[in-house]
């Protein structure tokens, strides 16, 4: 089960590619179907790239705390697991 929480965007992703191309080439392959699935691949990707969480730029306790305690700029708390 574990496997499917940590991988449930490529897993979906794969799901819909499959079920896209299965509709997509009932009638043959043709230019506009390949081009579709294309432009479904590449989404998907550019979409992994920009939305999947990074390392935060803060490396220290005491630059966390500056950050929070200036009050002049709004910050948002985003917690996250690997899991």
């Amino acid at each position: 089960m574990s496997f499917i929480n940590q991988n449930s965007y490529i897993i979906t992703c794969a799901l819909i590619l499959v079920l896209m191309a299965s509709v997509l080439f009932r009638d043959g392959i043709r230019l506009l179907d390949i081009a579709a699935i294309t432009v479904a691949i590449v989404t998907f990707s550019v979409s992994w790239i920009l939305l999947r969480p990074t390392p935060s730029t803060l490396s220290s306790i005491d630059s966390v705390e500056a950050v929070l305690a200036n009050e002049e700029i709004p910050t948002l708390l985003d917690f996250q697991s690997e899991y």
